[in-house]
């Protein structure tokens, strides 16, 4: 930028100032707006082409200075407060009302018993209050408060229910017809109010209550109650339901009328059923199946719409229902035979149903697919009808086969996709079902030359001529043909099984070594087959092959060491302990299978062939893992003979070696620059820290080895494993290994690592040193200076991390801070609850340990929010989530200092303690509420939500159970009620929040 045009614009910028200055001076009606002032960074704008009046009058002070612009909310922030609305303006709405509902029916039946009013006077003010209640609800519905409006107008049919059940059930001031008259009159009215207002709540209710009718007037001398009558009736209301569906897209109540139609027939068959009643109960099981097999398509055939998922739901669920009902029928009636036409004639049924659908509407492919996928699978229901035991396998698969190849022959990708189904079922029966039965028979003479090896044979081929035909026929689409390499991978395993499992069933008979050692003899053979289909992935270039092989291989090392080792432990040596003995010949043949593997795959990708990117180093890391378990395994059992507390040793000395492994690996790789041999020794760093702490700690607890604190062998095992992580992350930095630079965590992790490992031994430690006393209020003080030690080093932690600007470290802390949150709450109250450890209320040392967490969870909270320059990612949120702990932990210790004080000192009895708890807890609730909405924090709004669903939740699983009639009609109608409050604050307040 030339001299001069800077000069040129400086001056301009300083006419532009005095105009503005001088503008400032005139009276209002002189002022004129001063001209904008153009940028510093853009090119200067000749004079005629500059904008003459600026909109908005600028102040001199505030030239230079940049507008503060608000950020819109994140995502995250809408995605909670859309969460908030919804429970804030729909579920206290609906949840208020019912609660609201219960008190109030405990109101009326406390006044009847009471005798404050007359059966007439009940009965009218009943029907007054529901209509009442519905006059509102349309008030409210006038002035768009929605979902007020829909509670309200679902309490008000409640309301009317509960009078006419009354007036009939308990006065007899109804007929049974008039009752069943008002009912529905209640029903259609209400469904009516749902169709206006599209409110499907109110429809739900209403369909409830439709079907809850017949119950409601259950009188055996009625008419009514006659079966073709319930059934007709039944019938009626779910043509209503359909004509609801085709109109609105309320798939829940379709849902919901198939399932209570499904409960009265059922409950009609268990209780009343004879077989003269057969031609009835098939008639009508018949027309209900009809008529819900099209409650998933009207909007499809009517409107032309595209189904979704949803709809699918009926598809599905009533061919199932339909089969079982007709199955029991036809086996109460004797008609056996008649039972594989069943399905068949279902299957042919939405056969004509897919093929109705995608002539009408051809876009709904979703709901053309679930018909057909329902025809596939009742095709497979007769095979078991017809054939018997491990056969029914080998049919299914060759239906399988049928389907497939017609599928491609006439183009039909549901049918496809249907016989890939039936694989997958022949592939659960292959390997549950009929192992078990397999196994379980008695054993046969002829390895692999048997009916039942023959049977599967013929299951496990038809997977490969499934994949043959997925890969070979020219009109599959390029998606389908991803189908072939589940169905490859079937076909090896189910090689892989059958064999194993045929050799497993017959030396299962032999006795002897043989028998004994039948692990040992499938661990070979597992070697074997893996070895045999990783050197033929290598040599002819197979990627399924080399996949199989590698998941056998990961597999046989998980069998040898949840299996073969547990098995083989304790009862044969068959040796020398240490190595020597048959025991480690599979363990060795199973090495040297990997070993021989891993050789071949080296040398083919030293000659250029692109393998796995992993594979190589999933061979020998494998193998190194393995022979690092079969040491082991061999230093167990040589200790094994030895008296207890020597052989208790080997946990320490294993320990050790798990340290030396795991440092030979780490130092190895650091040395050597090989990431590979770095993530081995970082998985022994996991295993070793979980040996020591779920495994050592636990089992020699009771043992000292040494003096009680840190100067003992056991300690020294840790801190073995402790110098190990330390040394590998100095020798990270010391030899350049720093990946923080490319985004790794590897140094910040072994120091983290090193840290929690630390504090877990320490903390250990504490707790062995107090449980050497043998008074039980003594010993377990270790809980309240275990979690006085949390808290302060989760403090610890926090500061270095935000001194030092590490970010592991706060996590770390945070992490701690939660979990000694949890320990309080879940841990510390349940076992010290009997134990005052001072005074009863707030000070005793209980507390105190719960006040320098809460100290801890404070000051953190006030570092976030002060230090929002060095916070990253996640941790930016940590302000409301460390302010809600603490609310919740105060909560919780106050409450569990006055319910101690309740029952303890003051005596009080259950129902007025009860009660008065409840009330604390919603009151404490709502006060929450109300300052989380005039304050706008989103968390104490939360927070509250949460207490009145726990509060719910404690009123109706605890203290309805021992109240009072007069405790429970207070507390259910004060918790109705503030929820009503709450969701009208909401409503009231929904633009402010």
């Amino acid at each position: 930028m030339k001299k001069d045009s800077i000069e040129s614009r400086i001056e301009r910028l300083e006419e532009e100032l005095k105009k503005l200055k001088d503008d400032l001076k005139r009276p209002e009606k002189e002022k004129v707006a001063p001209k904008s002032v153009p940028s510093v960074k853009k090119k200067v704008v000749p004079p005629k082409e500059e904008p003459s009046v600026i909109k908005k009058e600028v102040s001199p002070k505030a030239i230079g200075k940049p507008e503060t612009i608000q950020k819109p909310p994140s995502e995250r922030y809408n995605r909670w407060l859309e969460f908030e609305r919804m429970i804030g303006e729909r579920w206290l709405v609906w949840v208020g009302a019912l609660v609201f509902a219960a008190g109030f029916a405990i109101f009326l039946k406390y006044a009847f018993e009471q005798g404050w009013l007359n059966e007439g006077a009940r009965i009218i003010l009943g029907f007054s209050c529901g209509f009442m209640l519905i006059w509102f609800a349309e008030f409210l519905f006038r002035k768009k408060f929605i979902p007020l409006a829909q509670g309200i107008s679902g309490l008000g049919l409640i309301v009317l229910y509960l009078t006419i059940f009354t007036a009939y059930h308990f006065y007899q001031m109804f007929s049974p017809v008039v009752s069943f008259s008002l009912f529905f009159l209640v029903t259609i009215g209400g469904m009516t109010i749902a169709m206006l207002h599209n409110a499907f709540p109110t429809a739900f209710l209403s369909i409830f209550g439709a079907f809850a009718t017949p119950l409601l007037l259950a009188d055996p001398t009625s008419t009514v109650y006659y079966e073709p009558f319930l059934f007709s009736y039944l019938f009626i209301i779910n043509i209503g339901v359909l004509f609801v569906s085709s109109v609105k897209r309320w798939r829940t109540i379709s849902l919901v009328s198939f399932i209570l139609t499904i409960i009265y027939f059922g409950s009609w068959y268990i209780q009343e059923y004879t077989s003269s009643d057969f031609s009835l109960a098939a008639g009508f099981a018949t027309a209900y199946f009809i008529l819900f097999s099209f409650m998933s398509t009207p909007h499809s055939i009517i409107g032309k719409k595209k189904s979704n998922w949803e709809d699918l739901v009926l598809v599905i669920l009533n061919p199932v229902i339909f089969f079982l009902i007709a199955y029991t029928i036809l086996i109460d009636r004797g008609d056996t035979n008649i039972i594989p036409y069943v399905p068949l004639g279902m299957a042919i049924y939405h056969f004509i149903l897919s093929h109705m659908i995608r002539k009408i509407n051809a876009q709904d492919k979703l709901l053309y697919a679930g018909l057909m996928g329902t025809a596939v699978g009742l095709l497979t229901l007769p095979v078991p009808m017809i054939v018997k035991s491990y056969w029914i396998t080998a049919a299914w698969s060759i239906e399988a086969l049928i389907l497939i190849l017609v599928g491609s022959v006439i183009e039909r990708k549901p049918l496809r996709i249907g016989g890939f189904i039936v694989f997958l079922l022949v592939a659960m029966r292959l390997f549950t079902v009929d192992s078990l039965v397999w196994f379980h028979r008695i054993a046969h003479h002829f390895l692999f030359f048997n009916l039942k090896f023959l049977a599967h044979f013929i299951s496990t081929l038809s997977f490969g001529i499934g994949a043959l035909i997925f890969s070979r026929f020219k009109n599959i689409s390029v998606k389908e043909r991803i189908y072939k390499v589940p169905l490859w991978t079937l076909f090896i395993i189910a090689l892989f099984w059958i064999t194993n499992h045929d050799l497993i069933s017959y030396f299962a008979g032999l006795k002897g070594t043989a028998g004994r050692m039948i692990w040992s003899y499938s661990t070979i053979l597992w070697s074997v087959f893996f070895s045999w289909l990783l050197v033929q992935g290598i040599l002819i270039k197979n990627k399924p092959l080399r996949i199989a092989g590698l998941s056998l291989m990961a597999a046989t090392a998980v069998k040898v060491l949840f299996f073969d080792i547990t098995f083989l432990y304790n009862y044969y040596s068959y040796g020398y302990p240490f190595l020597i003995n048959a025991k480690s010949l599979s363990f060795a043949i199973f090495l040297g299978s990997i070993v021989i593997c891993a050789l071949l795959y080296s040398k083919k990708q030293k000659l250029g062939i692109v393998y796995e990117k992993n594979g190589l180093f999933l061979l020998w890391g494998t193998f190194a893992t393995m022979l690092f378990l079969c040491l082991n395994f061999e230093i167990f059992s040589y200790f094994s003979p030895i008296e207890r507390e020597i052989r208790m040793t080997r946990f320490l000395f294993t320990s050790m070696i798990w340290t030396g492994f795991t440092f030979w690996f780490l130092i190895a790789g650091i040395l050597r620059r090989d990431l590979k041999l770095r993530i081995v020794g970082f998985i022994l760093v996991g295993a070793t820290a979980f040996k020591l702490f779920l495994i050592d700690t636990p089992l020699l607890y009771r043992y000292s080895y040494g003096y009680p604190f840190i100067l003992n062998l056991k300690f020294l095992s840790l801190a073995l494993f402790l110098g190990v992580i330390a040394s590998s992350a100095l020798f990270y930095v010391r030899k350049g290994i720093n990946e923080e630079k490319k985004g790794g965590i590897t140094v910040p992790v072994l120091w983290t690592a090193f840290v929690s490992l630390l504090f877990v031994g320490l903390n250990v430690e504490i707790i062995s040193y107090f449980g050497r006393f043998e008074i039980t209020a003594i010993r377990l003080e270790s809980f309240i200076f275990t979690t006085i030690l949390w808290a302060i080093f989760s403090l610890f932690l926090i500061l270095f991390g935000f001194r030092n600007k590490i970010t592991p470290l706060r996590i770390t802390g945070l992490v701690l801070a939660t979990l000694t949150f949890f320990k309080i709450i879940l841990e510390d109250s349940s076992i010290l609850y009997t134990y005052s450890y001072g005074f009863p209320f707030l000070l005793n040392l209980k507390f105190a340990s719960a006040v320098v967490l809460l100290f801890v969870i404070a000051y953190a909270a006030v570092l976030y929010a002060d230090r929002k320059e060095v916070v990253i990612g996640f941790e930016k949120g940590m302000v409301p989530y460390l302010w809600s702990l603490f609310l919740v932990l105060l909560f919780i210790e106050i409450h569990s200092q006055a319910t101690f004080s309740l029952y303890r000192v003051w005596n009080l009895g259950e129902q007025r303690a009860a009660f008065a708890l409840s009330l604390l807890w919603i009151l404490y609730g709502l006060g929450l509420l109300l300052v989380g909405m005039l304050r706008k924090i989103l968390p104490l709004r939360i927070s509250a939500l949460c207490l009145f669903g726990i509060t719910l939740c404690k009123v109706f699983f605890v203290d309805l159970r021992f109240t009072g009639k007069l405790y429970k009609m207070f507390v259910l109608l004060g918790i109705g009620g503030i929820f009503l409050i709450a969701a009208y604050f909401y409503r009231k307040y929904r633009q402010r929040l």
